[in-house]
């Protein structure tokens, strides 16, 4: 818990969220531009045109675009290593699983219970193949330099 706290003037806050709103306008539509396959030097002209902005204010959402954009890239890499890992550790899970089913047979034990967590291990893998299909697909541009 911090000692102490700055608090603003309360007549900058109006200021600050007109600021936020205008930041966002722009990185919206930066984004919509740039996975369209525009350049940013024709973004940036036209979004300083639309928004009465100077190139700076242009450039600096660029750059924090950027860098979301290959924050989500370095996110999906390790989510895939997750996801692949967790797969393994199903079908690891279904081997164990089928030999203790062997071995209660070999006894004449019920195998019930371990034909059911077999079932729900195969759904599980099931759904996690699936999405590792349906999240291939990562951030659609590439950074472009003007």
């Amino acid at each position: 818990m911090p000692t102490y706290q700055t608090l603003l003037p309360s007549n900058i806050y109006p200021f600050l969220e007109s600021m936020a709103s205008l930041y966002s306008a722009i990185e919206k539509q930066m984004h919509m531009a740039l996975l369209a396959g525009e350049k940013i030097g024709s973004i940036e002209k036209r979004l300083q045109n639309e928004f009465q902005v100077d190139s700076t204010t242009v450039r600096n959402v660029y750059h924090d675009l950027k860098g979301k954009h290959s924050s989500i890239k370095e996110l999906r890499k390790t989510q895939t290593k997750e996801l692949k890992s967790a797969i393994s550790s199903i079908k690891k899970s279904i081997t164990t699983q089928q030999k203790r089913i062997k071995t209660k047979l070999k006894k004449q034990q019920s195998t019930s219970k371990h034909l059911f967590i077999i079932h729900q291990k195969k759904r599980r893998l099931l759904y996690k193949s699936d999405h590792t299909q349906s999240s291939t697909s990562i951030v659609g541009w590439k950074a472009r330099s003007a």
